[in-house]
């Protein structure tokens, strides 16, 4: 497992419109911990994250780690994996209830082997992936 610090998108600020409608976040091995902070409009109710800990992290929490999510500008909770610190805000209660699969498969082409991310264009050194797409 990658230091906190070496996760893919650690630390970021990421700004989702609409409840996060269309937002489809693929989260390999720790690539997701500690995300950062996630603004939304209204509520995170339609945000679509699934996760592969790719044999280097076991549970949602454990490769999540804390994302801070934010409606309509303020701070409403912290998101844990598998939990929310205060499930009536921001719709965190229909996002967990909804959360997509977790799963621990290695073989995925998108987990990182050794110091290489394989079936993303081309190859670069990492510890861990990523993934956002939305329209």
């Amino acid at each position: 497992a990658s230091e906190a610090s070496d996760a893919a998108c650690y630390d970021s600020k990421w700004y989702l419109p609409d409840g996060g409608k269309n937002t489809f976040i693929s989260c390999y091995g720790d690539g997701c911990e500690d995300f950062g902070s996630v603004y939304f409009n209204s509520s995170m109710s339609s945000l679509s994250v699934t996760t592969n800990g790719c044999g280097e992290c076991y549970s949602l929490s454990s490769c999540i780690g804390t994302w801070s999510v934010y409606c309509d500008g303020s701070y409403a909770a912290s998101y844990y994996g598998d939990s929310c610190s205060s499930t009536a805000t921001c719709g965190c209660d229909t996002f967990v209830d909804n959360i997509g699969n977790f799963t621990n498969n290695e073989a995925d082409s998108y987990c990182v082997t050794g110091s290489s991310v394989t079936g993303i264009s081309g190859t670069s050194s990492a510890s861990s992936a990523g993934a956002i797409a939305g329209s």
